[in-house]
């Protein structure tokens, strides 16, 4: 099974870092964090955009009560994630993704692909990419965008299998 992951952050690059991660096993559970930024002394780790917060609905207070240490999370991210995961915002999920990986001084043992890439291999023609788009319209109804980092992995595990299922 290919396996997704999605990012929510503070704020946009170059000062936004992550703040949920979340990410499909083989089996199709989802893991979910919050990352407790106060485990960072440094103030690369203070940056906080209120739009953000709008957004994904995420507070600064939720980060502290209900927020792992980032050092587990990186550890638990090396030994669960497959070595290849996809996202839909890959440049943005690697930056903020990175940034906690560097504060932590632990490399990044997985590589994070485009889901734009497994869309061009698995659609061998046009026609098929907009069967795909189609199908991702349909099951934005059934899964809507909150800007949460699992509900974002379960949409686009869903468009996969949906996906799988035509092809089939």
């Amino acid at each position: 099974m290919i396996s997704f992951i999605d990012i929510e952050a503070s704020g946009f690059p170059p000062q936004g870092y992550a703040i949920e991660v979340a990410w499909n096993d083989q089996n199709e559970n989802i893991h979910s964090f919050l990352i407790n930024p106060y485990h960072f002394t440094d103030k690369k780790f203070e940056y906080w955009s209120m739009d953000s917060q709008q957004i994904h609905g995420i507070s600064r207070e939720q980060l502290r009560n209900d927020g792992v240490d980032p050092y587990w999370l990186v550890e638990y991210l090396n030994a669960t994630v497959p070595d290849v995961v996809y996202s839909d915002a890959v440049l943005y999920d690697q930056w903020w993704i990175d940034r906690i990986y560097k504060a932590c001084c632990i490399e990044r043992k997985f590589k994070i692909e485009t889901t734009d890439r497994l869309w061009f291999e698995i659609c061998e023609n046009h026609d098929r990419f907009e069967i795909l788009d189609n199908i991702y319209k349909k099951v934005e109804k059934t899964f809507p965008h909150t800007h949460r980092a699992s509900d974002d992995v379960k949409c686009l595990l869903e468009v996969y299998k949906e996906y799988l299922k035509l092809k089939l």
